[in-house]
């Protein structure tokens, strides 16, 4: 008996460092793949992306308010105020970035360079584990679920988003939630109903930490994924079962994350994405001649420069040519049910990511009106399935005990390299320019020659030992992955140099006090407010921006116009020695920055007003037409749909800002007679406000911002973020970790008790 046990521990011991030795192989190959940024003074993505513009400045803004002891429920720096918990991307519960902004609150952008290369890793390990936890027995070797792991981590979708770190975070999870559901729905892996609950809850835990990450196109595909293959188990084994394990899974993802779920879908009404069309829904879809992508990726170039195809630049699905040819091999030799699947799916989901240009995405989503769009991002599920398959069929063939290769994988892989050559030539000759032409005959070249090592390979099967084999195998992927995929987003310019205008941002944080600034200029970052603790009118493009701002913002006119002065804007950044507008009231009153230049709007009413004449009119067109009128005079008179009307003459008031801080504001009132306190803040539907204590109605005054009816006399006017969704959403997470928690200690128990 002790024999057996030494034997099993040293079977797991041994285990244990095979797959040791692979996770730090994919970390090798992981930093091979990012050297020039690890090692040789280059920047992720090309141009920074949305990880310079739009996480990095709100990521530091979120750890300033968490180190001040304060969760920034409400962000006052961007977009004239914007309700920053509702905006799912934000990122500010997932447990990673948690972890960034707690230990170091001031992080340099190479820290969220450092998440996006921790991530792909991530996503590399879990592929591997995915693969070698598939089965339950006649488990899938270390080097083929190798394979799979670098083929899935470094596929076109982790390629085209190094720059959208919220994304690769969302789904780097996915084959570890795949693989979690896989054992919670497969009865061969255990004989109990405890065994499924327990991965069930595993697959949920996965779901709420990856959906924290902040990414809901991300988020819903997993969720599809799941959900179909609920339905194939459903059907082979003919029970309900894996719908049971299913909804306890989704149950625990949604409540773990619905600190962050739940106010984003209260949000979305307010935003453009509220009223979201299915025509705008399948931008960016695939094009058929995208699909050369998948074999050959720099066919009509790759990469935000080199790319020239007359259509929007899209992910394409490429993660080399050999898993391609592995997952082909699994077609024809190892015909099991799982792997039907996963073939089928992989056809699904590549007709999704065709979008308008086939019926299937129309027939699916126009029903279900999701606020998604790019399509094409479907491509990472067909790449998923390509990349198990691609294990299956290399575990197959580098078994100790091989047979020689069949007519059938030559008549494959012959077929599938003339057929590739073919269609490579015919499309050259659909290209107009030499250079080009060139370009499409070199990667041509490229593809073929990756075939033929392709042929060669298959041809050694029984001839070399069946390690060194798979060696072969795994470098040739890991080999053409990198040479493609290495160089085509980095950058040898900092991208964070519009963050670095430092005399200019001393000079504003001395004047600026609660005035908003306006950037006019590509030296100055649109989201630098953010991180310098300043106030602007605008910030980087944001699909789920307030749509009152979105309108409010398009609708402004000049600078100098009455609503734009109305938005207290009192200094415009723009470039050196180009003025911004009329120089009749912007005058210039700081050039020592040696970047952009400084002006001043002399025109820029203060934030906080008093005003004593109030028109209600009917409806936010009417109000929209009053404040566009020529003889709008904002500081005299504000238009409202509800709320009582106000006509007299200014009277003697003083305002005094008491406290203006992330998710509460405090003003001081004199006022001689009765009028609105108007707040150049967006108006949005949570705010709460009290004047003396007593609850005060916020109204939306201008379309847009908000005000509050005084009596005269001494006031002290509070207005406060806290939306009741946010209070339920945190309740909801809590009551979910302590659901985890019980059931964690009902498993030790049990476990114990065995």
């Amino acid at each position: 008996m002790q024999t057996v046990t030494s034997r099993a521990d040293a079977l797991r011991f041994g285990r244990y460092w095979r797959d040791g030795g692979a996770i730090l192989l994919i970390a090798l190959i992981t930093a091979l793949f990012f050297r020039p940024v690890l090692f040789g003074g280059a920047w992720l993505p090309h141009g920074g992306g949305d990880n310079v513009s739009f996480l990095y400045p709100m990521y530091r803004f979120i750890a300033a308010g968490i180190s001040n002891g304060e969760i920034p429920l409400w962000n006052p720096h961007q977009y004239a105020g914007f309700p920053l918990i509702a905006d799912n991307q934000n990122g500010m519960f997932y447990p990673i970035n948690w972890l960034l902004f707690v230990l170091w609150p001031t992080f340099s952008y190479a820290a969220l360079e450092g998440l996006v290369v921790g991530h792909i890793f991530l996503a590399g390990v879990g592929m591997y584990a995915c693969a070698r936890g598939w089965r339950d027995r006649d488990r899938i070797r270390p080097i083929p679920a190798l394979i799979a792991a670098v083929a899935f981590m470094l596929s076109d979708l982790f390629v085209t988003h190094v720059g959208n770190y919220n994304l690769i975070a969302v789904i780097a999870w996915l084959p570890l939630i795949f693989l979690s559901f896989h054992r919670a729905v497969t009865p061969s892996f255990h004989h109990r109903v405890a065994a499924s609950l327990a991965w069930s809850l595993a697959c949920g835990v996965l779901i709420g930490i990856s959906t924290l990450a902040g990414h809901g196109q991300m988020t819903f595909f997993i969720a599809f994924f799941l959900g179909i293959y609920a339905v194939y188990c459903i059907l082979i084994g003919r029970t309900w079962h894996p719908l049971a394990w299913l909804a306890v899974a989704g149950l625990i993802g949604v409540g773990l994350a619905a600190v962050n779920v739940l106010p984003a879908v209260v949000l979305r009404s307010e935003t453009v994405r509220g009223t979201f069309s299915y025509a705008q829904s399948v931008n960016y879809s695939l094009p058929w001649l995208g699909l050369t992508g998948i074999a050959a990726p720099n066919f009509f170039g790759r990469g935000a420069l080199s790319f020239w195809g007359d259509w929007s630049r899209v992910e394409v699905g490429y993660l080399g040519v050999m898993p391609w040819l592995l997952a082909l091999i699994a077609v024809l030799r190892y015909r099991t049910r799982h792997n039907l699947f996963f073939v089928v799916a992989a056809l699904f989901f590549l007709l999704l990511a065709l979008g308008s240009n086939t019926a299937t995405h129309r027939l699916i989503f126009e029903p279900l009106a999701l606020p998604f769009q790019v399509p094409a991002r479907f491509i990472v599920l067909v790449n998923f399935c390509v990349a198990l398959l691609a294990a299956i069929a290399a575990n197959g063939l580098t078994t100790a005990v091989m047979q020689r290769s069949r007519r059938w994988d030559w008549v494959l892989v012959g077929g599938m390299l003339v057929g590739m050559v073919l269609g490579l030539v015919w499309l050259m000759g659909q290209v107009d320019g030499p250079a080009k032409q060139m370009q499409q005959a070199v990667v041509g070249f490229a593809v073929a020659a990756t075939l033929g090592w392709g042929l060669v390979w298959l041809r050694l099967i029984g001839w070399l030992p069946a390690l060194l084999f798979g060696w072969l195998a795994l470098g040739l992927v890991s080999a053409e992955l990198i040479a493609n995929g290495q160089s085509v987003e980095i950058d040898r310019n900092d991208p964070t140099t519009g963050y670095q205008n430092e005399s200019a941002t001393t000079f504003l944080q001395a004047n600026a006090g609660l005035n908003r600034i306006d950037a006019a200029t590509g030296a100055w970052q649109p989201s630098a407010a953010q991180l310098h603790g300043l106030y602007a009118i605008g910030g980087v493009f944001n699909p789920l921006a307030l749509s009152d701002y979105d309108v409010y913002m398009q609708s402004l006119g000049y600078r100098g116009s009455p609503p734009y002065n109305l938005l207290g804007v009192k200094y415009i950044v723009a470039d050196k020695t180009e003025p911004p507008g009329d120089t009749a009231f912007l005058v210039p009153v700081f050039a020592d920055d040696p970047n952009v230049d400084i002006y001043l709007n002399t025109r820029a009413l203060p934030r906080v007003m008093m005003v004593y004449r109030a028109t209600v009119l009917a409806d936010d067109q009417a109000v929209f037409d009053a404040i566009h009128a020529p003889d709008f005079a904002p500081d005299q008179v504000i238009y409202l749909t509800d709320g009582a009307a106000l006509e007299q003459e200014p009277a003697a008031h003083r305002i005094e800002v008491v406290g203006y801080w992330l998710n509460e504001v405090r003003i001081d009132v004199q006022t001689d007679a009765p009028g609105y306190l108007l707040l150049s803040d967006m108006y949005y539907p949570h705010w709460q406000a009290t004047v003396n204590g007593e609850s005060a109605e916020i109204l939306k005054a201008n379309t847009a911002f908000r005000a509050i009816y005084l009596e005269a006399g001494q006031h002290t006017v509070a207005m406060q973020f806290r939306p009741p969704v946010w209070k339920i959403a945190i309740l909801v997470s809590l009551l979910t970790c302590v659901v985890i928690l019980l059931l964690l200690l009902l498993f030790s128990q049990t476990k114990s008790r065995e």
